[in-house]
C-alpha cells in the first residue's frame, strides 16, 4: 500500500524511528506501533466500513453503484436543544451519539483504500484509533477549522 507523502510524515512525526524500515526496494515498512495503527486503519475500513465487500470487481476502487455498499458516512442520533428561553429563538440539534458507518450515495468519485487510509490517517489527530465529530469536521487541519466548518 503507498500513503501520502502527508500520511507517512504525519506517522514519522508521532512514532518512535524504530518503526519505520527502509527496505531494499526503496520502500519503507513499517513496525510496533506504527504498524498496529495502520492496520487498526486498514481493518475499519476492508472490514467496518465494508470496502472489501463494496469493490464488486475486485479492482481495488469503488466506483459508481459501489458506493451504494460502502459504509463512508457516519449517522448521529441527535436531539433538538431549546434554548429560545434563554435566548430568544435559537434551536438547535446536538449530536448525542454516533450509531456507527452507513452506506454512502452514489458519487462519480473514485475512491481507493489508499485514499481513504490517507484521510483516516490525516483525520485522527491525536492517533487514538477514533475520528471524532471535531477532528472529521476539521479534514485534517486545527479545532479552530473544524469548529468553522
Amino acid at each position: 500500500m503507498n500513503l501520502s507523502n502527508e500520511s507517512m510524515e504525519l506517522l514519522t512525526n508521532h512514532f518512535s524511528a524504530n518503526d519505520f524500515l527502509k527496505l531494499s526496494n526503496g520502500n519503507i515498512g513499517l513496525s510496533g506501533k506504527a504498524a498496529a495503527f495502520v492496520e487498526g486503519w486498514y481493518k475499519d475500513i476492508m472490514i467496518n466500513r465494508n470496502f472489501l465487500n463494496a469493490d464488486r470487481d475486485k479492482n481495488g476502487r469503488i466506483e459508481n453503484n459501489e458506493h451504494l455498499s460502502l459504509k463512508n458516512s457516519v449517522e448521529d442520533v441527535a436531539k433538538n436543544q431549546d434554548l429560545s428561553k434563554n435566548f430568544g429563538a435559537v434551536v438547535l440539534r446536538m449530536a448525542q451519539s454516533t450509531t456507527g458507518y452507513v452506506e454512502n450515495t452514489i458519487s462519480d468519485k473514485s475512491l481507493s483504500i489508499e485514499a481513504l487510509m490517507d484521510e483516516s490517517i490525516k483525520s485522527d489527530r491525536n492517533f487514538d484509533g477514533i475520528i471524532t465529530r471535531l477532528e472529521y469536521s476539521a479534514k485534517g487541519g486545527t479545532d479552530v477549522q473544524g469548529y468553522t466548518n
